[in-house]
């Protein structure tokens, strides 16, 4: 009781450490349009100061925009242009944008997380900007926020097939993107016919954004460990259907940035590698993206990165709850199987977003698995353990008992045995 008591002392001193009082002077316009900043119920929101920096309503600002807004409260997400299957339970809010997520951050690309007061969720003045594609300015002499309607860049995802083959050029150094047999994204002089240079880009469930997969190795680009952050290594990885291997193109003047969906942050060369970095529109961060010729005699995976789980002819589905029918080619009999590290995986429905997981983190044999909101803790890592049959035995790395049938047909964990009803086939799907 005492250790709690402390800690919740300190969240409160934390709390009261940041001075937030409403900026009720501050004047918005959009495109030379006064703001009424007003929440869902019309009730006037508002600007606040917050150490100094002017934070706006966002979903004023949207709805200024006629975008639609929609607030999650299991997730702590907002919603803006539609609702997003990558939404997880998070510490913080999360805000989604065209079923992207977005990550504000300062102008030294440090990370903002929103702030909610009395229901309504706060931006800073320049992520805001940055969220709704604006140029911002400020009058300190009448407290006037501007927000001005960029030229908008031409998205060029939509002109991009599946079915045909590109090469991606760095505008700078004049090198081609390259794929390796040891995941590293390097990038070479360009050359006609080699393989290791050609990609395709396979439409995500998320619109505008995509796969894109190496022909010579069938693996996607993928920020390595999740990062969010500058400087995250982008490497080729199996196929996970997870956010970190989508990515959206837009074309702007002198070439294309190719964005991350995880973090935001568009790809840069460097002198070995490919990382993200912060947005600065300089030549290193632009790509020409060329097609090509497909290559001759290259069998290629499926399209999609996802999987399903089944034995025999039931299929492991999440219907808000785990179930086993049959085969429907539905979302929720897909999974996402993305690589945690140390050999393990997280196993996530691509309908509901949720993860497997060990139910109370129970350690017992015979005690139920469930979805769950997607988290990192070991009850929702698993390990797949290939036999010699082709099939999977799926262990828990919380409780190292294995994914079972059970005899009334629902998912349980019990010991390892000799029961076909472990033995769990991973297929590829679209």
């Amino acid at each position: 009781m005492k250790k709690l008591l402390a800690i919740l002392l300190t969240l409160v001193m934390a709390l009261t450490a940041i001075p937030v009082m409403a900026e009720d002077n501050v004047t918005v316009m959009l495109d030379g349009n006064v703001i009424d900043c007003k929440n869902a119920q019309g009730v006037e929101v508002p600007p606040i100061l917050v150490n100094g920096t002017t934070y706006l309503p966002v979903r004023a600002i949207a709805n200024a925009l006629s975008l639609e807004v929609t607030w999650d409260d299991a997730t702590k997400s907002v919603f803006i242009n539609g609702v997003s299957v990558l939404a997880k339970k998070s510490d913080v809010i999360n805000i989604f944008i065209n079923g992207g997520k977005f990550i504000a951050k300062d102008a030294n690309g440090n990370v903002v997380n929103p702030i909610l007061k009395d229901g309504t969720t706060y931006l800073p003045v320049r992520a805001i900007g940055e969220a709704f594609d604006k140029e911002v300015a400020w009058d300190g002499a009448t407290k006037t926020v501007t927000l001005t309607t960029k030229e908008a860049p031409v998205i060029i995802a939509t002109v991009l097939n599946k079915d045909k083959a590109y090469v991606v050029i760095n505008k700078e150094t004049g090198k081609a993107l390259t794929a390796t047999d040891h995941n590293t994204l390097e990038y070479t002089s360009p050359k006609d016919g080699e393989v290791s240079q050609v990609f395709r880009f396979i439409p995500a469930p998320t619109d505008g954004y995509f796969f894109v997969q190496s022909f010579l190795t069938g693996q996607n680009f993928d920020v390595s460990g999740h990062s969010v952050e500058a400087g995250g290594e982008i490497i080729t990885w199996e196929a996970t259907g997870a956010e970190n291997q989508m990515f959206t193109v837009k074309d702007i003047e002198g070439g294309a940035l190719i964005y991350s969906a995880s973090s935001s942050l568009p790809m840069q060369a460097t002198d070995t590698n490919t990382i993200q970095s912060s947005l600065t529109r300089a030549a290193i961060q632009l790509w020409e993206i060329k097609e090509v010729a497909v290559p001759e005699n290259v069998e290629l995976p499926q399209t999609g990165a996802y999987r399903t789980l089944s034995i025999g002819s039931q299929v492991l589905s999440d219907m808000n709850g785990l179930t086993l029918t049959v085969s429907e080619d539905s979302a929720n009999q897909k999974w996402t199987i993305a690589d945690a590290g140390n050999g393990e995986v997280f196993i996530t429905n691509l309908a509901t977003g949720m993860n497997l997981d060990v139910n109370g983190q129970s350690l017992n044999a015979g005690d139920p698995i469930i979805t769950w909101y997607a988290g990192t803790d070991p009850n929702q890592r698993w390990v797949l353990v290939e036999q010699d049959n082709g099939t999977f035995l799926i262990r828990s790395v919380h409780s190292s008992l294995y994914l079972t049938i059970s005899e009334n047909n629902s998912l349980i964990q019990t010991y390892q045995n000799s029961s076909m009803k472990q033995g769990w086939t991973i297929t590829a799907t679209n």
